[in-house]
């Protein structure tokens, strides 16, 4: 999903909108792998990230919210019901 939206690696924007949106159904540490993929910086550091960005302010992630929704993100939300 994350490869189909963007590219890597993230821009800051998108990097903070991803983990906005993908925190509160993914653990801390999974969140931080996935993202260690997309981005050059060390899982500790991404950690920091999650911890300072996980409930931004989502109005401010519009944009990256539609391209997660343009490559899967409802579907794959669907699939933890």
């Amino acid at each position: 999903m994350l490869t189909c939206a963007f590219t890597h690696p993230l821009e800051q924007h998108t990097y903070e909108g991803v983990i906005r949106f993908l925190y509160y159904d993914m653990s801390d540490e999974c969140l931080a792998q996935v993202l260690s993929y997309m981005v050059d910086k060390e899982i500790a550091m991404i950690k920091d990230d999650i911890a300072r960005y996980y409930n931004a302010d989502e109005s401010q992630y519009l944009d990256v919210r539609e391209q997660l929704i343009s490559c899967g993100y409802d579907d794959w939300l669907n699939e933890n019901d």
